[in-house]
């Protein structure tokens, strides 16, 4: 490797990949042997898996190789969000008050998450502002300009803290790196790759994160706490096949109900594309895409492309 590449560690619930650029070097799953398990069970397995990986790769990156974490489902929260703020009197819009109520959103978001899944010490590691609305008319560049009232439309990502440290610690000490930086899965996405408008379902083993991308730009997400581990797990359990339809269907329709709400405000993309990075949930996939094709609202048969990889 002789000129500078850059290095992705992908990490997510039940897989780890290293991206060269746009090249697979290598990936490593857990096994589903022994579900139900814990979730320290779970992370325990991989962070043994990261160590193997790291070491099998840290001979094909160099010094000048710039390093970056990407953080996954279920260890990252997706929030879309537009902020609001208005005056009596005219106001010069600024860095400042961008910063201010962006601060003030992020608390309250830290609220939330305490309150849905108990306290959870999560640090904002993914935040893009989308638009700037400035007395109901979008602005490029906001900063100086005088208003009665403000919008910022934005897309933030929270990582579990401790997960996250631990991770980069095995990371630093395998690469003898201290410049690893960290990145959401959307981050990555919009930054390093040409999405066209797009919907995007992205298959966990614990999540299913669905996320609208726009011109290279984020315009709305959802993440939902189920994946298609469990469907994996009821081949082995002593269910009939009806129960087993029966609990696919249900997960299929909590995965394309955020489309059904965002479609009453929006005219979706026909463009879709499911994801898996795991060779285990093809079939759940094929099972999404023919829910997602028989949906009432595409006034076109949406075209959908299911990727191999990441």
């Amino acid at each position: 490797m002789n000129e500078s590449s850059s290095i992705v560690i992908y990490v997510g619930g039940t897989s780890i990949s290293v991206w060269q650029d746009d090249q697979r070097l290598a990936v490593r799953t857990l096994p589903l042997h022994h579900l139900p398990e814990s979730f320290d069970e779970r992370r325990a397995r991989l962070m043994i898996r990261i160590r193997e990986i790291a070491i099998d790769i840290r001979k094909q990156i160099t010094a000048h190789d710039t390093i970056s974490l990407v953080m996954g489902s279920p260890w990252v929260t997706y929030h879309t969000r537009t902020l609001e703020h208005a005056r009596e009197n005219p106001f010069v819009f600024s860095r400042e008050l961008e910063e201010s109520l962006i601060a003030e959103e992020y608390q309250q978001i830290k609220k939330e998450i305490t309150k849905n899944i108990g306290e959870h010490n999560d640090i904002l590691i993914g935040l893009h502002v989308q638009k700037h609305f400035l007395n109901g008319h979008q602005v490029e560049n906001p900063f100086g300009v005088a208003t009665y009232r403000c919008a910022l439309s934005l897309v933030l990502a929270f990582a579990d803290r401790a997960i996250t440290h631990d991770i980069l610690a095995v990371l630093e000490v395998v690469f003898q790196r201290d410049d690893i930086r960290v990145q959401s899965y959307w981050q990555w996405m919009s930054h390093e790759q040409d999405i066209p408008d797009t919907l995007m379902f992205v298959l966990g083993a614990l999540t299913t994160d669905v996320m609208w991308v726009q011109n290279g730009y984020v315009q709305h997400t959802a993440s939902l706490p189920s994946g298609y581990e469990a469907h994996l797990a009821q081949r082995d359990l002593p269910h009939s096949k009806q129960e087993i339809v029966h609990e696919l269907a249900q997960w299929i329709r909590t995965s394309t109900h955020v489309l059904h709400e965002w479609s009453q405000h929006h005219v979706l993309p026909h463009r879709i594309e499911v994801i898996t990075d795991d060779e285990r949930a093809y079939g759940s996939a094929q099972i999404l895409e023919q829910e997602i094709a028989s949906l009432p609202f595409f006034t076109e048969r949406p075209s959908i492309v299911h990727p191999q990889d990441l």
